[in-house]
């Protein structure tokens, strides 16, 4: 029997997700760039009233940076038509590692404001369409907000 079309052997998880779920995923990146940006503008417009705070405020806003540009990359190859298994994986990876980041340094003030809650809300909901599966995070996220 002759198969017509790209075939799904060979894909992994990540890149099926990715594929099956590409505009999805588009709207998805975009939706969260702006709110990076927000929050970032947002964190850069505070005047803290010690070098400690304003120390903090700048940290927060360089790791939200850092995540943004993660972001792109990851928005760059889910776009790009017929991404390498391998490199789609890396991106895909790069970016939930950055997530993960984010999240362990800032979980407390995430879950005091609806923004940030939103926004990480919304790249948990992109990486599950990227087929990765976050029970170890999600048991995490819902513990630390309590």
């Amino acid at each position: 029997m002759k198969r017509s079309g790209p075939t799904q052997r060979g894909r992994s998880r990540i890149q099926k997700g990715v594929v099956a779920n590409k505009n999805e995923l588009l709207i998805t990146c975009a939706l969260l760039d702006e709110q990076l940006q927000q929050s970032i503008a947002a964190l850069k417009k505070e005047r803290p009233n010690s070098s400690e705070a304003a120390a903090e405020r700048d940290e927060s806003a360089a790791n939200f940076e850092e995540l943004r540009q993660r972001l792109l990359v990851l928005k760059k190859a889910v776009a790009k038509p017929g991404s390498k298994k391998q490199e789609l994986e890396k991106t895909v990876l790069t970016f939930q590692e950055g997530l993960r980041k984010v999240w362990e340094k800032h979980h407390d003030w995430i879950c005091t404001r609806s923004v940030e809650a939103s926004l990480f809300v919304l790249a948990i909901n992109g990486m599950w369409r990227c087929g990765r599966r976050w029970t170890n995070l999600g048991d995490s996220l819902w513990s630390d907000c309590r």
